[in-house]
């Protein structure tokens, strides 16, 4: 069985202002250890089954608090087999992340595909999680397509955006920026802030929809507003460049800090050259070589070339006090791994 990464590859035209690879799964739901509700009832389950698996997810919940994990397990495959998709999900949790029991991704991907096939909220999207990526297995693009488009045709917004991600990339299907657009779409209404930091890529590159700055602009605003670096960055690009908005270099110096300090390298390079040539803020040679440094550091060869030219101008003291302010200035950007390609 093949299971995935996390993360949707970042390979594509990811320049200047970059697409967010996404994230491909939502975080966490154990919710053995908050109160359970109501279980998921399906057509077809009958009443005792429908007693039965209630009773035996209420025992699991109570081994699962009084630390009793393997008692739990077992109460949840027992409401399973009596027909609970909410059981089976919740094993399928356990085992991809190997709560108190060895890590079994196709153990995992059984039983997410149990609860799948009787459209459990989230299911398919995390199935389509292990297909994508490959963990534990080879990597099935057309079985991770298969799971992500029923995940995203329930309402399921993480599996529009890694929907959306397969045809953007075009893994497992031909790349079509056009339904790529479509369920990014989907996804950002919705609130998802990766497919919001997407769609405005699309809009900003005319991919897939008429190319529309102030569109751009306004969904990347969007996204900044629940943290990404990707999205801040991105809008420190359209206000630099005055895209869909009036150009503001003091603004744009904003967002790029904000994204520099997540460990963005591009926000960490544009901010440098922001700092060497006092655009939106001071004039400060030590300053911008921090943040080349720091963009150095984490893979971007044009900061070397710019450390190089402000190597000839700097004493070996302010580049030695530059490299300390480096270190403790930023942390490494940050995969947001939840769902989407």
């Amino acid at each position: 069985m093949t299971t995935a990464s996390r993360e949707a590859s970042s390979t594509g035209p990811l320049k200047e202002s970059s697409l967010r690879p996404g994230r491909i799964r939502s975080a966490l739901i154990l919710a053995l250890c908050c109160a359970c509700g109501a279980p998921t009832v399906r057509a077809g389950m009958a009443p005792a089954q429908k007693s039965d698996s209630a009773k035996l997810l209420s025992e699991a919940r109570t081994a699962y608090l009084a630390g009793q994990y393997p008692q739990a397990v077992d109460f949840l495959k027992q409401a399973a087999q009596a027909g609970s998709a909410e059981a089976a999900f919740k094993l399928g949790v356990i085992y991809e992340h190997g709560h108190h029991v060895a890590h079994d991704y196709n153990e995992a991907a059984q039983w997410y595909q149990q609860a799948a096939q009787k459209r459990y909220e989230d299911a398919a999207n995390n199935l389509g999680f292990l297909y994508y990526t490959g963990i534990g297995g080879k990597q099935d693009y057309a079985q991770a397509l298969k799971w992500f488009t029923q995940g995203a045709e329930e309402g399921d917004d993480e599996a529009e955006a890694n929907l959306a991600g397969m045809y953007y990339h075009g893994k497992g299907v031909a790349r079509n920026y056009k339904e790529a657009a479509k369920w990014y779409s989907a996804a950002a209404q919705q609130g998802n802030p990766y497919a919001q930091n997407n769609l405005g890529y699309l809009y900003q590159h005319g991919l897939g929809v008429r190319k529309d700055y102030k569109k751009a602009y306004y969904w990347f605003n969007k996204a900044v507003k629940q943290g990404g670096s990707f999205a801040q960055r991105n809008l420190g690009v359209m206000l630099e460049s005055g895209w869909g908005v009036k150009k503001d270099y003091r603004a744009a110096s904003g967002w790029y800090e904000k994204a520099a300090r997540q460990g963005s390298p591009f926000a960490q390079r544009k901010l440098g050259r922001m700092y060497e040539f006092g655009q939106g803020v001071n004039k400060d040679l030590v300053e911008a070589y921090s943040w080349y440094w720091s963009a150095a550091q984490n893979g971007s060869l044009r900061a070397k070339t710019d450390l190089q030219r402000l190597d000839k101008i700097l004493t070996p003291a302010q580049i030695e006090q530059a490299k300390k302010d480096a270190a403790s200035a930023a942390v490494p950007e940050s995969s947001g791994k939840s769902k989407n390609p």
